[in-house]
């Protein structure tokens, strides 16, 4: 499978989430502003795109053995382990409240000059020896116990980069939410076949969407970018998310009719939210969500005002899926047009690169790194 590698997955996360999704039922119209905004921004196809570009570059970065730029990004945006998460929600979406925001703010920063300073240690293979690090190597003696070098940060020259990476992601999400899509309306249809032949089948309905991904990257004839596969499973969560507010929003507005399926998927979601859509998440945790709404069994819910009626969590899961086809269409348009959205950006970057011309900028030492060849 397409991901990072174990070393990266092996370290644990700390990062912290920035915003909890619950949705509000307030009826103070300014609590319920302010939370659709942050559901809004949280669910952002645009956003979360922004997110796995930088950390597919990250992933190039540390293929190419450039790990201190890769540092320096993640300093940056003041993130943890970053390229270990895997999960949607890890940027600062208060610091940076909207995609481009993150380039933006990049493009602002200074150039940098990273001391990177190696211990020598005497005998043994590794990358001393391919150096020609051999213990009465002259050079090495003359450097004592360290190798000094540096690494030149120029921010504005990683803002192409990326956005490279967000144009190559952004063409196959445009696909794969299709791909999604497919999946996400045979799910009802297979559950009812698979109750018919099994009254209790585990799982309630198959996991086709990754075998669906599968057998187009087969067909497919070029490379694909980094982290691919992840990416997908994370696209299945986040568009489950955010069809799951778009449906909250819609049984908010239907009023008394829908009130009752309202006030169980809510606290359904908040029930969940930890486990299945903040922080790092497992994988299948979009289908596991809904297999555990189509099997929850029916049951009677009393709202204030004193309202009671029976609620079917298989006719809430068939609004969530079909909510969610919607969403998957109206992405598709969105990341179509990613190029285009990337032609402001590009003209300011390159406005300032021709206005830097003739200028000498002063890079800064940043920070002293001690490492070891072995």
């Amino acid at each position: 499978m397409l991901g990072i590698s174990n070393a990266f997955i092996s370290h644990p996360v700390k990062m912290k989430i920035n915003h909890r999704a619950f949705f509000s039922s307030s009826d103070n119209n300014a609590d319920y502003e302010s939370t659709l905004a942050n559901n809004i921004r949280r669910t952002d196809i645009q956003q979360f795109l922004t997110q796995r570009s930088i950390q597919s570059f990250m992933f190039l970065l540390v293929q190419v053995r450039d790990p201190h730029t890769s540092d320096w990004v993640e300093n940056f945006l003041d993130s943890n382990n970053l390229l270990a998460f895997h999960g949607t929600g890890a940027l600062n979406m208060t610091r940076f409240e909207y995609w481009d925001s993150y380039f933006l703010d990049m493009m602002e920063q200074p150039r940098e000059r990273l001391n990177i300073r190696t211990t020598c240690r005497q005998g043994g293979g590794g990358l001393r020896a391919r150096l020609g690090g051999s213990k009465n190597n002259p050079f090495l003696q003359d450097q004592g116990k360290y190798i000094d070098n540096h690494v030149d940060i120029d921010p504005d020259a990683l803002v192409p980069r990326i956005l490279s990476c967000r144009e190559q992601i952004g063409r196959e999400w445009a696909k794969d939410v299709m791909l999604i899509k497919m999946a996400n309306d045979e799910i009802i249809s297979n559950y009812e076949y698979k109750q018919k032949v099994d009254k209790s089948p585990s799982p309630a309905f198959d996991r086709t969407a990754m075998q669906i991904l599968n057998n187009h990257m087969s067909m497919e004839t070029f490379a694909p970018s980094p982290l691919r596969k992840s990416s997908y499973d994370l696209l299945i969560l986040l568009s489950l998310h955010e069809s799951i507010h778009r449906l909250l929003r819609e049984y908010k507005y239907e009023g008394e009719k829908t009130a009752v399926s309202f006030a169980w998927l809510r606290d359904f979601f908040i029930e969940k939210v930890d486990e299945s859509f903040d922080g790092k998440v497992n994988y299948g945790s979009g289908e596991n969500f809904i297999e555990e709404v189509l099997v929850s069994a029916p049951s009677v819910k009393t709202i204030e005002g004193g309202i009671v009626e029976l609620v079917d969590p298989k006719a809430i899961a068939c609004d969530i899926i079909r909510t969610r086809s919607e969403v998957l269409s109206d992405w598709q348009e969105i990341l179509q047009q990613v190029p285009e959205f990337h032609i402001d950006l590009r003209k300011k970057l390159l406005s300032k690169q021709i206005n830097q011309v003739g200028k000498d900028e002063d890079t800064t030492d940043s920070f002293e790194c001690i490492g070891a060849f072995e």
